[in-house]
């Protein structure tokens, strides 16, 4: 008998670190002798919000560069920012813009034909400065670059950034780049610089305090005059972002395992799934049907391999605190011992509903960026995303038409450039379709508050990070 994980995830969704639902408060009144708690209160929250925003900055970094997004990309530098990858050292937002464009060899927005320009992000380690209006973090990148029937690439290496609060929004400040390999993808060996030794900025003692004390303690003294309500609004988004989040990383979770009970249980009961070019299937049971028939039984295979790497997760909540976006770089490891092996990359941009207090999956669209053998590479082979299949016939046919690597095709970005608050600039003549989430402030909570519930509940919003 297969055990089923239902009861964990419902665990993980449903009480998240003991946030979702947080708008239940105990009434309370908040009396003159509370300021100073409230003050606690409004710096934990922004310190929380501030980890999220340098995220969704880096996250966003990965999902434009990896589709030539070049002013996009620009404009999440602040205008005296400084970026150094190896000898060369670059001043000003234009001027790292241009040097990205000019890596890949483009004059214009988007890749050229037959071009990969993919950029991992992995393993972030933020940390808060004690003024909390500054920051640094690590991330690690893995590179894919290449053109079609001409060459293949990997390179890979660690960045230490800076961050700032430049007039409300979060930008980066310095990008430090250390590769520590690079080479074609075809080579037993990679070359690795003579020293890459990386001045990382964390050591063992301050590691895990994303938000050290200082921060909190100069954050409250410098609040303004926080409603409640207000507060409890932000944490409840805090705690809806991670849901969410928990939610798009578990579809990855049990699809990697062949979990199709586990997989359908995530959707509403009309919800629809859209992966490749197949069509799209509603509802929980044409969903396991689907499953089966693309990826076989409901357990792997011995000898299979079926990973599927969620990075770069960026989560949209909508004001009302109802709907969510959420798009996901995926890096899959697909193989059977003995028989194939290959890799396949791509895009989650999925939408999501809170019913009863629960948050569930409404759409989940995979669009597939290239699928190639893993002993030929990509720059010798492309595999075309795979079609409708007849059994199970889909619901409905696919709602984007789309070719995969050698043909670059810009998946619509749910949510707006993090700093410039608007819309992401395409390539001309990319047919997006946007399925966009409302920025902006969240609803504020309507019943009274109690402060020392709150105060935990932002704590444990800090945690998650």
């Amino acid at each position: 008998m297969q055990v089923r994980s239902r009861p964990l995830v419902r665990l993980c969704l449903v009480s998240v670190l003991g946030l979702t639902g947080a708008l239940g408060f105990v009434s309370a009144s908040v009396a003159a002798d509370d300021s100073a708690q409230l003050r606690q209160v409004a710096a934990k929250v922004e310190a929380a919000e501030a980890v999220r925003a340098i995220k969704r900055l880096h996250n966003s970094y990965s999902h434009y560069v990896s589709d030539g997004l070049w002013n996009d990309l620009g404009d999440l530098f602040a205008d005296d920012a400084v970026a150094r990858f190896g000898t060369t050292t670059l001043n000003g937002k234009p001027a790292i813009r241009d040097w990205f464009m000019q890596q890949a060899g483009r004059k214009q927005l988007g890749l050229a034909a037959g071009q990969l320009n993919l950029h991992l992000a992995l393993q972030p380690i933020i940390n808060l400065d004690a003024n909390g209006k500054s920051a640094k973090g690590t991330w690690h990148e893995v590179t894919l670059l290449g053109h079609y029937k001409q060459d293949a690439n990997w390179q890979g290496g660690i960045f230490e950034n800076e961050y700032k609060l430049d007039h409300g929004v979060w930008k980066i400040s310095e990008m430090d780049f250390y590769q520590q390999y690079q080479g074609a993808y075809d080579d037993y060996g990679h070359k690795a610089p003579g020293n890459w030794a990386i001045p990382y900025h964390f050591n063992s003692a301050h590691l895990g305090v994303t938000v050290p004390a200082a921060a909190i303690k100069t954050l409250a003294a410098n609040a303004g005059d926080a409603k409640p309500q207000d507060l409890a609004a932000r944490v409840q988004r805090l705690a809806d972002e991670t849901a969410v989040q928990n939610l798009q990383h578990s579809f990855g979770y049990y699809l990697d395992r062949h979990l199709w009970d586990d997989v359908a249980d995530l959707f509403t009961a009309n919800g629809t799934l859209e992966l490749d070019q197949r069509g799209v299937y509603q509802g929980g049971a044409h969903i396991k049907a689907a499953l089966a028939a693309f990826y076989g039984a409901d357990k792997l295979q011995y000898g299979e391999l079926f990973d599927h790497i969620n990075l770069s997760t960026v989560v949209t909540v909508a004001p009302d605190g109802m709907t969510a976006g959420a798009r996901t770089a995926v890096l899959d490891q697909l193989g059977k011992n003995g028989e194939y092996a290959r890799w396949e990359q791509g895009t989650l941009e999925n939408s999501f509903v809170k019913e009863g207090g629960v948050w569930k999956l409404v759409a989940v669209h995979y669009y597939p960026r290239f699928i190639t053998d893993y002993d030929l590479g990509w720059a010798a082979d492309a595999k075309p995303a795979p079609a409708a299949s007849a059994a199970p016939a889909p619901d409905a046919k696919p709602t984007q038409r789309y070719a995969a690597y050698p043909d670059n095709y810009v998946v619509a970005l749910h949510y707006v450039n993090p700093v410039t608050g608007k819309a992401v600039q395409y390539p001309q003549g990319n047919k997006v379709k946007v399925a966009a989430v409302a920025a902006g402030k969240p609803k504020a909570a309507t019943a009274s508050v109690d402060l020392a519930l709150l105060d935990k509940q932002a704590d444990a919003a800090i945690a998650v990070d």
